[in-house]
């Protein structure tokens, strides 16, 4: 049974990509979520909010979501929070870099419901 309760941060630049996301976690049963527009604000938020997850797109501006990964990593607080990366970007490289980072899941864009399903439910208790 899925907790309501679990707090999950989208993180895209891209409001639209947001959107989906989020209609896509609350269809599979969680209802708090929240959003970040890129990096920057996605660790003001974690400063703020006890967060569960992480799903953030990798490409945006101000800070990036593989610089995002590593900060979050780095934290004495919030580290081992799961991460799931969302890309379009396929190159063996950057999914290279992204689990030398401890990435606990990657997502290629697009994607469909289930996938994410299934990454989520890999990464959550």
């Amino acid at each position: 049974m899925i907790d309501p309760d679990i707090a999950i941060l989208v993180v895209d630049d891209s409001s639209s990509a947001r959107r989906i996301v989020r209609y896509y976690l609350k269809n599979m049963g969680y209802g708090a979520c929240f959003e970040a527009e890129n990096g920057r604000d996605a660790l003001k938020v974690l400063e703020n909010e006890k967060i569960d997850l992480i799903i953030s797109d990798l490409a945006m501006p101000i800070m990036d979501g593989m610089d995002l990964l590593v900060t979050v990593r780095q934290h004495s607080v919030y580290g081992a929070i799961p991460f799931i990366i969302l890309t379009a970007n396929n190159e063996q490289d950057t999914l290279v870099k992204a689990v030398a980072a401890k990435v606990n899941h990657y997502i290629i864009k697009p994607f469909t419901a289930e996938t994410l399903e299934e990454k989520v439910r890999a990464v959550l208790p």
